[in-house]
Parts: C-alpha cells; sequence; structure tokens
C-alpha cells in the first residue's frame, strides 16, 4: 500500500487521516464471503482515518470505493452490462416490494 501526499492531522479530534492506493494480483481466497482467486489486478484507492486513545490506535475506519473494487475482483458485473441491468432490476423489484410491505396497515 501507498500513502498519497501527506497525512492530515486533526487539531480537534486524536485523529490522522491519509490518502492511499493498494495495487495487488488477486492470488488468494476472500473469506469470508468465499470469493475464489481471480489473477486479476486490482488497484483501488481510499482514504482511512486513525483515532487514537491514550497514544494507541483505537478505531480504523476506511472509505473507498466497493463497488469498483468489487468489479475488479469479478464479485459485481461490469458497468452497462446485462448482467448488471438484471441485478439493478431484481434491486427494484426487491425496493418495490419492501415499499409496499411496509406500507400495509397492521
Amino acid at each position: 500500500m501507498e500513502m498519497l501526499g501527506d497525512p492530515f492531522v486533526s487539531l480537534e479530534e486524536p485523529e490522522l487521516s491519509y490518502r492511499w492506493r493498494f495495487v495487488g494480483t488477486h492470488l488468494r481466497a476472500i473469506d469470508p464471503p468465499g470469493f475464489a482467486p481471480t489473477g486479476q489486478r486490482v488497484e483501488i484507492e481510499g482514504v482511512s482515518v486513525l483515532r487514537f486513545r491514550d497514544q494507541l490506535v483505537v478505531e480504523v475506519r476506511l472509505f473507498f470505493d466497493a463497488t469498483d473494487a468489487a468489479r475488479q475482483l469479478l464479485a459485481a458485473p461490469p458497468v452497462g452490462s446485462p448482467i448488471e441491468r438484471v441485478v439493478v432490476l431484481a434491486q427494484r423489484t426487491r425496493a418495490r416490494s419492501s415499499r409496499r410491505s411496509q406500507e400495509r396497515p397492521r
């Protein structure tokens, strides 16, 4: 993992954040959820926020585009593909059904 630029140290909170880039090859299973290795090259950029207490890291938050990462790992369909359209249609159908069930009087 490569840090991009200088870290940002908060003046108000015991926090430090930094941008990063991860580049690698997916050679081993990701378990959970059980994704098989693809041999695909993966490049992800994100931000990490570290919170400190008593000079120890007590919390780490990572922010990155999980959908892009899933596509690179072949765990999500390519943008605009027929499979993506089917997945979107299925999600919309489930969302509509969920809204309807919440609207029914009890």
